[in-house]
């Protein structure tokens, strides 16, 4: 009878935190039609009645289910930009540092004796152009 498959379809997603707790309205309403096809089978109503109530406490269930997946999906989907934005982060840090070591190392290498950069041009005494030694 389909009154008992939506009672048990309301049981299990009632026992299932994710689902009774963002689903609460659609369990609320589902509840309700259960109530409604128990009444109206207690009353001796038509059996269309009593399975239509027993539906759409069904569908409300299904609803339920399927807005505690979306705000798990949801959840998930915060995670994920959060980690990769941290991943972002480390990324540019770490080239951030590669530079750093990088300009350090060139100025360590410009201010060395044996660089050809650290030397000086001599320039002419009486005109002060720079002039290159013969061993440039």
């Amino acid at each position: 009878m389909k009154v008992s498959e939506a009672e048990a379809a309301y049981s299990v997603a009632q026992a299932d935190p994710v689902v009774s707790k963002d689903g609460q309205v659609q369990l609320y309403e589902a509840k309700q039609d259960l109530d409604r096809a128990h009444h109206a089978l207690k009353n001796g109503d038509d059996t269309e009645i009593v399975e239509h109530y027993a539906y759409l406490a069904q569908r409300r269930v299904e609803i339920a289910r399927a807005n505690a997946d979306r705000e798990e999906a949801r959840k998930r989907s915060q995670a994920l930009g959060a980690e990769r934005g941290a991943a972002v982060l480390d990324e540019r840090t770490r080239e951030a540092d590669r530079a750093h070591e990088s300009a350090a190392l060139a100025n360590e290498r410009a201010a060395s004796p044996s660089s050809t950069r650290s030397r000086s041009v001599p320039s002419c005494p009486t005109c002060r152009r720079a002039t290159r030694p013969a061993a440039w």
